[in-house]
């Protein structure tokens, strides 16, 4: 499995070098109905989509929508101003940054051939123990996948113990405000 894996990977690349992904860099602004000069929303059209909304609570519901990466604009004293869902972008932009180190590191291990230290290295990403048993199974050696297992099994067992670590610290931090305002009252 591991001799056609390169061969895959270049398929699959220029495969998705033939769809056309200008859509995603696109803008997609949100406005209120009669709310934008026509000059405003023809300019907003230039730059991306604009997509009409009759009511605020339903551009602010869009805007805030995690499966969208709408900009809401709404007319202001001197012009526009622009409606960002900070936190839910800082969220996704995390997320994002995950799901590529989590993809990235097994594939580049497996393409670069990583072993020693750097191997070792790798397998502090959870994905690559998963990757590797995988790979594993496919090429039928069982001691590898029962080390894959026992990773896998360390990793959980860390996360969650750093989960409820955490928990246990919101807790205590919660109390010691409680009893900070109490003692303020």
């Amino acid at each position: 499995m591991s001799f056609p894996l390169p061969l895959i990977v270049a398929f699959v690349l220029n495969f998705v070098g033939t769809i056309d992904l200008s859509t995603l860099s696109e803008y997609h602004f949100g406005v209120l109905q009669n709310n934008l000069s026509p000059q405003t929303v023809s300019w907003l059209e230039q730059h991306g989509s604009v997509t009409e909304y009759k009511t605020q609570k339903d551009l602010t519901d869009a805007v805030n929508e995690p499966s969208t990466n709408l900009i809401g604009v709404e007319a202001d004293s001197d012009g526009i101003k622009t409606m960002f869902s900070k936190s839910l972008m800082v969220g996704v932009v995390y997320i994002k940054i995950i799901l590529i180190v989590f993809i990235a590191v097994p594939l580049l291990s497996c393409l670069l051939g990583a072993d020693g230290f750097a191997l070792i290295f790798c397998y502090l990403i959870p994905s690559n123990a998963t990757f590797e048993g995988i790979m594993s199974l496919a090429e039928g050696t069982e001691q590898t996948i029962i080390k894959d297992i026992f990773i896998l099994m360390a990793h959980c067992l860390v996360w969650f113990v750093l989960y409820l670590s955490i928990v246990k610290h919101q807790k205590r931090m919660n109390k010691i405000s409680l009893k900070h305002y109490l003692s303020l009252l």
